[in-house]
């Protein structure tokens, strides 16, 4: 049997698709059975993609999941630390620093992650009447009451002279997180690895801080 290609071409092929009548019954209802088919994925990827923006938008505008404050009386000075849940933790870590003086504030996000589990943020205060802040795994900051500033500090800075406020952390019967001042729980800075004996307080910064 002679091939459709050798007995009309190539373009006598093409000229029969050209002809072919799409408004015909039959071609109409085929259309319509692919519409009707596609149809129930078109709107599982619109429900898809909308659940994935109701999310994202939710972990930045919700209120946070966690939050504690201090006063500092001595330097006329609350802190406040905030935890969201985060859509992206190699993004964002959810953690929201808002240091607070009668005259004004600055809120920032610090580093940090998966702070379910790694939530102890030490407080301290320097003799220049800074605050240090030591978070986990050497998020460490240092904060100025009179500029309102937020600055990253080197895990090796000085230490000497600093006083242990205390430090935001789970607990409680509720295990919310609170502000547990020196008095009430012992100073220690979760490293979750070995810690350099060069480091600011050194001696206090462990593996884990509730196997102790």
């Amino acid at each position: 049997m002679q091939s459709a290609v050798s007995r009309f071409g190539w373009r006598g092929i093409a000229a029969h698709l050209m002809a072919i009548d799409i408004y015909k019954p039959d071609f109409v209802a085929a259309g319509k059975f692919l519409a009707l088919l596609a149809a129930p994925f078109g709107l599982l990827a619109l429900l898809f993609y909308g659940a994935i923006a109701y999310l994202y938008l939710s972990t930045k505008f919700s209120p946070p999941v966690y939050s504690a404050s201090v006063s500092i009386p001595e330097l006329n000075t609350t802190i406040k630390l905030e935890f969201y849940m985060v859509w992206d933790e190699m993004q964002e870590s959810g953690r929201y620093l808002t240091v607070s003086t009668q005259k004004t504030s600055v809120r920032s996000e610090i580093d940090g992650f998966d702070w379910v589990h790694n939530a102890r943020t030490s407080i301290y205060e320097t003799p220049q009447h800074k605050i240090a802040v030591l978070g986990p795994m050497e998020s460490d900051y240092v904060i100025d009451p009179r500029r309102i500033e937020l600055n990253h500090l080197s895990p090796f800075a000085s230490s000497v002279g600093w006083n242990y406020i205390g430090a935001f952390d789970f607990g409680g019967a509720s295990h919310a997180l609170q502000f547990f001042p020196a008095s009430q729980q012992s100073e220690c800075i979760p490293m979750r690895t070995s810690s350099d004996e060069k480091m600011s307080r050194a001696e206090y910064r462990k593996e884990d801080c509730y196997s102790r």
